[in-house]
């Protein structure tokens, strides 16, 4: 079997017309979509211990989905404010990757 793990982001789009957070980030993308085709995959990142990292931290969870050497943080996990405009996604802001930021992981 092939293994991989997803180093880096994990955020929420918070889409602000209908006041829902969906989870992503490269890195987590990458780790779920593999697991989905079948690989082991584990995901590395930062979160933080508001809401949005509390709901990401919950859907890899239930993927199964291993963060056993994931850091956490006081503060708030990564987020992008999001509206749709002419069926566009627009970004209409963000708190540039949260306590990732201030905390990156070093190996």
């Amino acid at each position: 079997m092939i293994k991989v793990l997803g180093l880096g982001d994990n955020v929420v789009d918070k889409y602000m017309h209908t006041k829902k957070m969906y989870p992503g980030g490269n890195a987590l993308n990458f780790s779920v979509y593999s697991k989905l085709m079948g690989m082991h995959s584990e995901y590395l990142g930062v979160f933080g211990d508001d809401e949005p990292a509390k709901h990401v931290y919950s859907v890899l969870k239930s993927l199964d989905i291993p963060m056993s050497h994931c850091r956490y943080y006081c503060g708030e996990n990564g987020y992008a404010k999001v509206a749709i405009k002419e069926g566009d996604r627009i970004f209409i802001g963000s708190n540039k990757g949260g306590v990732a930021k201030n905390n990156p992981i070093i190996l």
